[in-house]
């Protein structure tokens, strides 16, 4: 054996390149297979190997399989069948491995559809059982909100003062908000208040569509109070009440705060003086609100002020409300301690795909933006609204200068304004050439009078950028369209664009024809090379 392989550190990091976090992937997790053979090479191997595979696991459903065959049955489905009483005897090969889970993330593998429900009952009947089941190193638990009702057993059994971060999903969504066991959460959960640093809740599906919110339940209100050292907080999906965002706000550790809040909570909570140390420690914050002018009242308190990543999302379509993308933008500019610091923005329109209200675009133009040009960090601009866009090309170039860092711009143009656009297809390309890290671009521009090479020299490329989503004027030519994109985009992986339309244009309009024919020729140019839709 190579004297390197007798190095720990170089073996824990060939080793953990085989495990890397899976987040919900399927199970049993790639790499395992690996991790498993260098277990069986030899020694020198077998523990690190070992440390690593048991490392993430979707439940404790492996570690019941390692009892004995005389104590159970396992099934070709997987299912795990109790034949006996079990003692603590049997036990022995699990309490080898169980000190080498250290998280237990989100998977399709959940107790209640594969393990016989005696089970743990049975296993919390008996104190030493109790004991061994208790992952004496893990740190991160992942648990269904089903898995809290009637006794509990499963969350009751697993967590300890170790754990540091936990992540209750709902899945069900049918369920009557009535009958969701809130008062087990807050009972199982706040004895762990002072220990705990990372609480999430979360309702949203894997692409991140919220499924329901739910008011400020009283029990909920009541867990928020027993935090003290959290460094991140996520319960966007509750309408958090003033009392609750107070004591929030006296958290020392707190770095990343998501959370929905109604208008009327929002007022009491701006009705408080705030703290000299309230959020000492907060760089990344979601709001979840109806109204942008109240959002940008909040982020004018001083916690709100020394930002790296802000979020707000428009919760409900209210009548009456303001939602003026200048007057928080310049909220922002006039509260932010440093133009240095804030990194990501983030504006998400409403989203219920099972019912969209219809909404009149919003209107957007560059003095709004201006007040965003000096933060000379910023990443990532994301505006998910229908806009009405007033850009040109001068005013674009500017933006490209003032973010040498931009990763993410996306301008969400209503693709039915009929205005002609007043930024140009040509403006749009220079920028991606000029932002060397921009990887996704959404933008509206005008597609008549492609730029020549005789008049626009050669554009360079754009390297990094994988997906851009137009929203054009009719292409003049669409085979130099297309070619412009080929050349300039070389990393290009997806071409999206704001009409949805298939082989059959009878459907549209007779003003949205000659734009739909435009795209459809440029996709059957570029599809080969790109994916498109």
């Amino acid at each position: 054996m190579h004297h390197c392989l007798q190095i720990q550190e170089i073996l824990h990091n060939i080793f953990s390149s085989l495990s890397l976090d899976p987040k919900g992937s399927i199970w049993p997790l790639p790499g395992s297979g690996a991790l498993f053979s260098l277990a069986l090479t030899c020694r020198a191997f077998s523990g690190l190997a070992l440390d690593e595979l048991w490392h993430f696991q979707p439940s404790i459903l492996y570690l019941l399989r390692c009892l004995p065959d005389d104590c159970i049955e396992i099934a070709k489905s997987g299912y795990i069948d109790v034949k006996r009483k079990l003692h603590w005897t049997d036990f022995a090969r699990m309490r080898h491995y169980a000190p080498r889970v250290k998280e237990i993330i989100a998977s399709h593998l959940y107790m209640h559809n594969n393990v016989d429900p005696t089970i743990l009952p049975l296993i919390w009947a008996d104190e030493e059982l109790r004991r061994v089941i208790a992952l004496p190193n893990l740190r991160r638990l992942w648990v269904r909100f089903e898995d809290f009702e009637g006794q509990a057993l499963y969350p009751r059994l697993l967590m300890t003062s170790r754990v540091t971060s936990i992540t209750v999903q709902n899945e069900d969504r049918d369920t009557p908000e009535v009958d969701f066991p809130w008062d087990n959460l807050a009972v199982v959960l706040a004895p762990f208040g002072l220990t705990l640093k990372s609480f999430v809740f979360d309702t949203e599906d894997a692409h991140r569509v919220i499924r329901y919110r739910t008011s400020a339940c009283p029990e909920i209100m009541v867990l928020h109070h027993s935090f003290v050292s959290l460094h991140h907080l996520d319960t966007h999906n509750f309408m958090i009440t003033h009392a609750a965002l107070s004591h929030v706000a006296t958290m020392p550790n707190l770095q990343s705060l998501s959370f929905g809040i109604k208008m009327s909570e929002a007022a009491k909570f701006l009705a408080i003086l705030p703290g000299a140390a309230d959020f000492p420690s907060l760089v990344n914050v979601r709001i979840d609100i109806e109204d942008l002018a109240i959002a940008g009242m909040i982020l004018s308190r001083p916690g709100f002020r020394r930002l790296k990543s802000l979020t707000v999302l428009q919760s409900e379509v209210v009548p009456n409300t303001n939602w003026d993308f200048q007057t928080f933008f310049k909220s922002i500019h006039d509260h932010q301690e440093s133009r240095v610091t804030l990194e990501v923005l983030n504006l998400l329109d409403y989203s219920d795909y099972s019912s969209p209200p219809r909404v009149e675009p919003l209107p957007l133009a560059y003095n709004a933006l201006s007040y965003l040009l000096p933060f000379s960090s910023l990443s990532t601009l994301k505006i998910t609204h229908k806009l009405m866009l007033d850009l040109d090309d001068t005013q674009l170039s500017t933006m490209s200068k003032a973010w040498p860092h931009i990763r993410v711009l996306c301008l969400r143009a209503d693709y039915r304004d009929l205005r002609e656009p007043s930024l140009s297809f040509a403006a749009v390309v220079r920028f991606a050439c000029r932002a060397k890290q921009l990887q996704m671009l959404k933008i509206r521009s005008d597609a008549t009078n492609l730029p020549r090479f005789a008049d626009s020299g050669d554009f360079g490329t754009a390297s990094a950028l994988s997906h851009l989503d137009m929203s054009t004027s009719p292409i003049d030519s669409p085979h130099e369209f297309a070619t412009l994109l080929l050349m300039t985009c070389p990393a290009l992986k997806r071409l999206s664009y704001a009409m949805k339309f298939g082989n059959d244009l009878s459907s549209l309009s007779t003003a949205d024809r000659p734009l739909a024919r435009s795209w459809q020729y440029v996709t059957t140019i570029i599809r080969r090379t790109v994916s498109t839709h």
